[in-house]
């Protein structure tokens, strides 16, 4: 088909749009279906969340160390990154890594490195179960997670690895029942590595946890009938983590909540405090994702508590326009002529008389000084009032409800008290002004005359002189809202500016919570994305330095490919709705952004608490293997005393004194009967006093050996010469004259 030749560069012009549009397209973008295999591999959504026993009273969820560090799809622009199987594939190359790194295991820090960055495949969920319903000494806890092991023996190995409170007491069976030796109940499915573990809230109902028990929860989780508390948790869950990837807790205050309000003294403090505490059913905080951002959030659940009532916005529809886009804006919401009344019909009951009578005769002098009063108020102006910087300078938006009457009132108060209101024209902008005068002057002219208050001239005429400056407001009109400026130049300047933004729009774009906000603040960051992902990958670079170097970095895409968006939100607000009250935090990727500017710091402090979590124990274990070694590199002496008497009587001595020792010390190596005792008792851990190592000459190759075992001594705490994975084998050493190596296993004597 022939083409007009003046349509061609029509043609040419679409193509390229077409073109452009397309690689738009191509950029990358969060597909749900790697989303969902990414948090296989990294970490998976709560689960036990929507599967609530019905006496929960209580619920916790702990991040996945993946989850703490950023790693996992969570709702927010990062996703196609980190479920792109570049990133998969890089950790992992580093889970590998760390298995198979010889000083990793040497150091001790394999276990736990290997726990935290591969076994755990979900959040740690801890529910709170009470037969009462509401929180008391004897609520079980039931916790659970999701595993990489699909093998109830590979478990067991490694938790005996990790030792400590995972020490096991019975291991896992054929049926996936087990014990830690804390006396904590452990049952495991196999089938999809789910791991659950039952204990006491308190020693008080430790008897009170048995299998029985434990099967009847994990029945009632398993197969959930009752969902009314699933509601309950997931209605509060949702305002702060929708992503089943972050902190979380929910706490019922169900019969609590009266019992703290009986001892609140109503005479002293009024009822209204009393009143809210009983009304509050639950508490909720945590930090997630919500609507694509960032949320940290304390939440009351209170339903039709009168506190609320008072507090609870009407409504939030800020419509007007401004220019270009705000670099911030605060909003409050005034309250209403119904929440007025309310709350000074019930000022007695709520606050006690004192405090009642206190606050009229407080509003009388303002009614006097000001010329209404808050019910009147109420009833011109809000509740929406917005303060902003945009592109044109800072200004002050207030609603109005009735104009007519506002001014009405504004033009008596300029006959009655000396108030000055007029409108002019600046630039073509017509601006309403009013001067109010301080109340330094108005009290000098309602006592002039007056003996008791005369005073030095000097000190009279300075009062008159401060009496001058009052307060200048300006304003102008724009549809249901007044716009303040500074000075009239600023409101010709927005006039002269084009007003392209609607607020609401810009305010919704910032997770602003509307209708529920009594206070907030929102603002723009900037890159905040872009930092937390080059943090992020920082992190994945230590990570690869401390397993040995094996994960290539270089295959993860640069952020300007990401499309990642320039600019986020920074924001805080308190809300109240007639059934909650909350404070929250808005924020991209971590909270520390209100304090770096965009900066992902909670990465850092992830990274830190992941590296302190395996740096911590590992230090610890190698610190209790050194005292171990000191205890053999003592035996030294005894060792040498034994050979020689050997040599020249054939024999091995039966005690010190018969080798030719001094009485030994404390903590020192002892002779018995032909083997070398040595007390850990001096050692500075609980997990060595009791134990003891204990050297029996063996014939070698060539010379003699020393057999190494150990009694009260985990075998993680021990150099390799004294475990034993099969308590039928020792180890042989051959004696070399400065050391002692590994020569061969035979069975035990």
């Amino acid at each position: 088909m022939n083409l007009p030749r003046r349509r061609l560069p029509v043609t040419i012009l679409a193509a390229c749009a077409l073109l452009l549009g397309a690689c738009h397209r191509d950029q990358p973008s969060a597909d749900a279906g790697a989303v969902r295999h990414a948090q296989e591999q990294l970490s998976q959504p709560a689960w036990l969340r929507q599967h609530l026993p019905a006496h929960t009273v209580g619920y916790l969820r702990i991040p996945s160390p993946w989850g703490l560090l950023g790693a996992v799809p969570n709702g927010r622009p990062l996703d196609a990154a980190l479920a792109s199987e570049q990133h998969l594939k890089a950790v992992a190359a580093l889970r590998e890594a760390i298995a198979k790194d010889k000083l990793l295991a040497d150091a001790g820090a394999a276990p736990f490195m290997q726990a935290l960055l591969s076994d755990l495949r979900a959040p740690l969920e801890i529910v709170a179960v009470d037969p009462l319903g509401m929180p008391s000494p004897g609520s079980m806890l039931l916790a659970s997670t999701q595993l990489e092991q699909r093998d109830a023996a590979k478990l067991n190995t490694r938790l005996e690895q990790l030792g400590g409170a995972l020490r096991l007491n019975k291991p896992l069976d054929a049926k996936g029942d087990g014990t830690l030796a804390s006396g904590e109940l452990m049952h495991f499915d196999a089938a999809n590595g789910r791991l659950f573990v039952l204990m006491a809230r308190s020693g008080a109902n430790a008897g009170a946890i048995d299998r029985d028990t434990l099967n009847a929860l994990l029945d009632e989780v398993k197969n959930p009938k009752v969902a009314d508390v699933v509601a309950k948790v997931a209605e509060q869950e949702q305002q702060i983590d929708a992503s089943g990837q972050g902190l979380f807790g929910w706490f019922s205050t169900h019969g609590i909540g009266g019992i703290a309000a009986s001892a609140i003294p109503a005479g002293n403090v009024g009822t209204l405090p009393g009143e809210f505490t009983a009304k509050t059913e639950s508490i909720a905080f945590g930090w997630g994702t919500s609507d694509g951002h960032g949320q940290l959030q304390l939440r009351l659940h209170a339903p039709q508590a009168r506190l609320l009532g008072y507090l609870a916005p009407e409504q939030f529809v800020p419509d007007f326009k401004v220019a270009g886009k705000p670099s911030w804006a605060v909003s409050l919401a005034l309250p209403g002529t119904k929440q007025i009344k309310a709350f000074e019909d019930n000022l007695a009951m709520d606050f006690g008389v004192e405090r009642a009578a206190a606050y009229r005769k407080a509003m009388a002098e303002f009614k006097q000084n000001a010329g209404f009063d808050l019910a009147e108020l109420s009833q011109w102006v809000g509740p929406e009032l917005v303060g902003y910087e945009d592109d044109a300078g800072t200004y002050t938006a207030m609603r109005v409800r009735d104009r007519k009457a506002l001014y009405a009132r504004l033009e008596e108060l300029a006959k009655t008290k000396r108030w000055s209101y007029q409108v002019t024209t600046i630039e073509g902008t017509q601006v309403h002004s009013l001067w109010i005068p301080s109340q330094i002057g108005e009290h000098l002219r309602e006592n002039t005359g007056n003996p008791s208050s005369d005073a030095p001239q000097q000190q009279r005429a300075l009062l008159e002189l401060l009496g001058r400056i009052g307060t200048h407001l300006y304003w102008v009109e724009e549809g249901d809202y007044l716009i303040f400026g500074k000075l009239p130049q600023a409101l010709a300047d927005r006039s002269a500016a084009k007003l392209d933004t609607h607020m609401d729009a810009w305010l919704k774009a910032k997770a602003h919570p509307g209708a529920q906000s009594l206070l907030s603040f929102a603002s723009t960051s900037h890159d905040a994305q872009r930092k937390a992902y080059y943090s992020y990958l920082q992190l994945l670079q230590y990570l690869d330095d401390a397993s040995g170097g094996a994960v290539d970095l270089q295959s993860l895409p640069a952020a300007h490919t990401l499309n990642l968006p320039r600019d986020g939100v920074i924001g805080m607000s308190l809300n109240a709705s007639q059934d909650d009250l909350s404070l929250g935090l808005t924020y991209e990727q971590s909270p520390l952004e209100m304090l770096t500017g965009g900066s992902n710091g909670m990465v850092a402090v992830a990274t830190a608490g992941v590296l302190a979590a395996v740096a911590i124990p590992a230090y610890q274990d190698y610190k209790l293997r050194s005292e171990v070694v000191q205890a053999l590199a003592a035996a030294a002496p005894a060792k040498t005393a034994m050979l020689e008497f050997h040599e020249r009587k054939g024999r091995w001595p039966k005690n010190d004194k018969e080798a030719g020792l001094d009485a030994p010390g404390a903590g020192t190596s002892a002779i018995s009967e032909g083997m070398i005792e040595l007390s850990l008792a001096n050692t500075s851990s609980t997990k060595l006093a009791g134990g003891t190592l204990v050297l029996s000459p063996e014939q070698a190759a060539e010379g003699w050996g020393w057999r190494c075992h150990a009694i009260g001594v985990e075998d993680k705490y021990l150099p390799t010469e004294c475990r034993r994975d099969d308590p039928a084998v020792d180890v042989t050493h051959e004696h070399n004259g400065s050391g002692y190596q590994v020569e061969d296993a035979k069975p035990a004597k």
